[in-house]
């Protein structure tokens, strides 16, 4: 998976105290991207610098399907023809690939650290992943 510039600064901003930090730098399967992306002018009034650049850089480097939560960066990823997925679906794919255990304990950290997550999207995950 590949990460832009922009989103590796917001995840290692706050330090070892900010959420996932141990768990992003330990990611052996996450790809870096070591420079900044050039957002273009829409992209960068319409979004946050995050989902910004990870719509930039999937156009550039042709990836086809993209990670991100924002209802309105989906909506703008979509219209560049990109596939969308959020957290959960990296942790389903996650878990289909042995790289984790169970969403169960992922998923209570983020609802622990305010990140909603509706009931509808959450039990889809859990049912995907098999733990249903």
């Amino acid at each position: 998976m590949l990460v832009p510039f922009e989103v590796t600064q917001e995840m290692l901003a706050k330090g070892t105290g900010g959420f996932a930090h141990g768990s992003f730098v330990g990611a052996t399967w996450l790809t870096c991207w070591q420079e900044p992306v050039t957002i273009d002018p829409i992209l960068a009034y319409s979004l946050g610098k995050g989902e910004a650049s990870v719509i930039r850089l999937a156009l550039k480097e042709k990836v086809h399907t993209v990670c991100i939560d924002e209802t309105s960066g989906r909506r703008v990823a979509r219209l560049y023809d990109l596939s969308v997925t959020g957290s959960l679906g990296v942790l389903v794919r996650a878990k289909q690939e042995g790289l984790i255990v169970s969403l169960r304990p992922a998923i209570k950290l983020m609802k622990e650290r305010g990140i909603w997550l509706s009931d509808t999207v959450t039990r889809v995950a859990l049912e995907e992943a098999n733990e249903s």
